[in-house]
């Protein structure tokens, strides 16, 4: 942020929040920015929706199903250019100005531009930290919960109004970064994907060729598997476990079964990308423990009922619900080897499983995998090579998530510093911004680090 500049000069507001604008902005209530527009009887106009990260869009390409009353006489009709904002979740974001001319939820509310402005400004203001804190603060109702900001409050809330044509030149430059800032993000998660590619292509390879490029080999006799190293066996999972069982839930969902610091009892949802199972979502107490079954440390979960195949191990004694598969081996096969092994063939066994509402394996069509088994020695020298190259991509990948983190509070801050006029951009020329536009890598690198990027939790206004 230190190669922009700020303004030549400032003065003084009244605002707690925003002590010093530049000299030639004002502060005025929103109520004289926008007027509130309440237009009903229009059903047949298309059904609107406001997101916290995309603003005002068509319900339609919201990804949701359609939760709107079949009556729809009481829905308000927004304009193009006009603001619309979820009473109950406007602190949280719920805001933005319209692209098209559709209805919204009577939970709306809908306001038209009252003075010379480029809404897309006030869009970007609303939508920063401070202002959603200064939302929180205006709304009200007879429990947090149901706070609400009703225009009447809305209309109070002080805002900057530069003029506009420099709100015209915020907003463009607002738009330039974030196009650019976008690219930078998609093409970081292009490439967060390949990574994770790349952690599966040595993971299959590793289990199924292993690890010596002049092994010789034979065929596997299974279509999918092709040719394997000629001294591997192949076996079913029967011959090297010891048994296999599914886990339970007790009896109903009371509470006196469950306990914060208790016996981890695991559900599908506690699988992540971490070879080993840490704590559960929820544990249970000394009386659910009771009532299901147990595995002992080193046992392998695989998921059974829906996102069938995914695999982790356990490091002490567990229990798990009736969706996830307990597979407790035998000596001759190393817990991380058969982890690894499962997650290179998901497919596969999806395919060994029932197909109905969900993907379905149980206890007998695990146990019938087939396996493939180089010896212990082999198994660990496998399991040794996998973690050492996976623990380098994992590096990168983390690297890569922080660097997208950082910039989209870059980004935040950066917007919330230009709507409330601490950085000047007017005499930016357009071609330098597209300059500066190529370059989001060197911008990054320029963030301090020891920045507080997200400083509006100690601000300390009275309501007003």
């Amino acid at each position: 942020m230190k190669k922009y500049k700020p303004y030549d000069e400032y003065k003084e507001t009244d605002l707690p929040w925003l002590a010093k604008i530049p000299d030639q902005w004002s502060v005025i209530r929103s109520g004289y920015l926008f007027q509130e527009v309440v237009d009903t009887g229009h059903p047949e106009l298309e059904l609107l929706s406001i997101m916290m990260d995309r603003g005002i869009i068509k319900q339609s390409d919201s990804g949701r199903k359609t939760r709107a009353s079949e009556d729809r006489s009481l829905y308000k009709k927004i304009k193009s250019g006009q603001l619309g904002y979820n009473l109950m979740n406007a602190f949280m974001g719920s805001i933005g100005i319209s692209k098209y001319d559709g209805i919204l939820s009577p939970a709306y509310a809908v306001g038209k531009p009252r003075l010379p402005m480029n809404p897309w400004f006030y869009q970007y203001l609303y939508k920063t930290p401070l202002y959603k804190v200064i939302f929180d603060w205006y709304s009200y109702g007879i429990m947090y919960e149901r706070n609400r900001l009703y225009f009447d409050n809305f209309k109070r809330i002080p805002a900057p109004y530069p003029s506009l044509k420099e709100q015209n030149k915020i907003v463009d430059f607002i738009k330039l970064k974030e196009k650019q800032i976008k690219q930078f993000i998609r093409n970081k998660k292009k490439l967060i994907k390949l990574l994770n590619e790349q952690k599966q292509g040595i993971i299959n390879y590793a289990v199924t060729k292993g690890l010596d490029p002049n092994v010789a080999f034979k065929s596997s006799g299974v279509d999918w598997l092709g040719d394997i190293p000629k001294h591997w066996e192949i076996c079913k999972l029967r011959r090297v476990c010891k048994y296999v069982k599914t886990g339970g839930t007790p009896a109903g969902v009371d509470e006196k079964y469950y306990s914060e610091e208790g016996f981890n009892w695991y559900t599908p949802g506690d699988f992540k990308d971490d070879i080993y199972l840490v704590n559960s979502a929820r544990q249970l107490s000394e009386l659910g423990k009771r009532l299901v079954q147990k595995f002992p440390p080193g046992t392998v979960m695989m998921v059974g009922i829906g996102s069938i195949g995914k695999a982790s191990i356990t490091k002490t004694e567990v229990s798990c619900n009736q969706q996830i598969n307990g597979i407790v081996l035998t000596d001759k096969l190393v817990p991380e080897f058969l982890v690894y092994y499962l997650r290179a063939n998901s497919n596969y066994i999806i395919s060994c499983g029932k197909s109905t509402t969900l993907p379905i394996i149980n206890q007998e069509e695990t146990k019938n995998l087939i396996m493939l088994l180089p010896d212990l020695i082999e198994q660990k020298e496998i399991v040794n090579f996998i973690n050492l190259e996976i623990n380098k991509i994992n590096i990168i990948i983390s690297r890569t998530i922080w660097e997208i983190e950082l910039l989209q509070e870059y980004c935040t801050r950066l917007i919330s510093d230009v709507v409330t006029g601490k950085i000047d951009v007017r005499d930016i020329p357009v071609n330098e911004m597209d300059l500066e536009i190529t370059d989001i890598e060197e911008e990054l690198e320029n963030i301090d680090e020891s920045e507080n990027l997200e400083d509006t939790e100690n601000i300390e206004v009275e309501y007003a």
